[in-house]
């Protein structure tokens, strides 16, 4: 009996290290999700909320300073390269660079840059960490439609919101 009940007790330590192991690898933007989640508002509040980083980006992005809109979004996401925002910030780099390429009259890379952009941002539509990714990722759909005639279209670039 005794034995038994050391192993139903060992069990469930070694869950609960193992539990505890797998949420140091998350990151603190899941262990915030976690505490929404407990208190019941998570559907209120984004997933990530708005950086420093990521709105000094938005500001550059918006006033045409692609380049360095994508160095700032590039200075958040080094350190979580592999954490679950950073397909997110990806995204915003891409489309950063579609547009300075698109500046710079550079068809290939604009096409690229922008395709690959959308494709990263898709799964976090329609809104995350405080932006309106909707309205950005139809904008660069409706570019590349554009980009695929002859000749270079004319283009308003978009604005985050």
């Amino acid at each position: 009996m005794r034995g038994v009940r050391s192993i139903e007790l060992a069990r469930p330590a070694a869950a609960l290290r193992l539990r505890l192991r797998s949420r140091r690898r998350e990151g603190p933007a899941a262990a915030r999700a976690r505490r929404l989640d407990r208190v019941g508002c998570r559907a209120a509040v984004p997933a990530v909320l708005m950086t420093p980083g990521l709105r000094r980006g938005v500001e550059l992005f918006n006033s045409g300073r692609y380049w360095d809109a994508h160095e700032a979004w590039e200075h958040e996401w080094m350190p979580d390269r592999k954490g679950p925002e950073s397909g997110f910030y990806k995204g915003l780099i891409q489309v950063a660079a579609g547009c300075l390429h698109y500046t710079r009259r550079n068809r290939r890379g604009t096409v690229n840059k922008w395709r690959s952009g959308a494709d990263y941002l898709r799964p976090y539509l329609p809104e995350h960490g405080g932006i309106n990714l909707a309205p950005l990722v139809s904008a660069v759909d409706g570019y590349l439609a554009a980009m695929g005639d002859h000749g270079w279209p004319e283009l308003v670039m978009p604005i985050i919101a």
